[in-house]
């Protein structure tokens, strides 16, 4: 999939960096490898701890993001953003941390890069456009 990605344009490859087991037996370091030998991208590590995320780091990865925060058996429970694992990533990895998943205001956006923040993805909140009108009219319906 990653050769579909980065033939697409992307620029950098972002893959599930998460401590969970991979079919097929395959390695979060053999996968960052791969991409770095044979399409010369960056590799995105997407995390939910800070244990995945210094993993990803020592597995080689150019960068991690909060991706999957809340997303994982092991964070369920939690809500994005992850802002306090923003803050744990900045302080402990020597690589960048991007802040991604929700983000649905500036104010969160100005609270990610101030934490620390190399960037910040914003999706839903300016993409979701099926969602705001059905605010909208839960709201006049109501």
């Amino acid at each position: 999939h990653a050769k579909a990605i980065a033939s697409a344009g992307a620029d950098i490859i972002a893959i599930d960096a998460t401590l969970r087991e991979r079919p097929g037996g395959e390695t979060v370091q053999d996968l960052i490898k791969q991409i770095h030998d044979t399409l010369g991208k960056p590799v995105m590590a997407d995390v939910d701890t800070l244990e995945s995320a210094i993993a990803a780091q020592a597995a080689g990865v150019d960068l991690v993001g909060t991706t999957l925060y809340g997303y994982t058996a092991q964070t369920s429970h939690l809500c994005p953003p992850g802002f306090g694992l923003l803050s744990q990533l900045v302080k402990h990895l020597d690589i960048p941390a991007i802040c991604e998943g929700g983000i649905a205001s500036p104010k969160m956006a100005q609270t990610a890069l101030e934490l620390g923040a190399y960037a910040v993805v914003v999706g839903t909140a300016i993409t979701g456009i099926d969602l705001q009108v059905k605010a909208f009219v839960e709201s006049l319906v109501n």
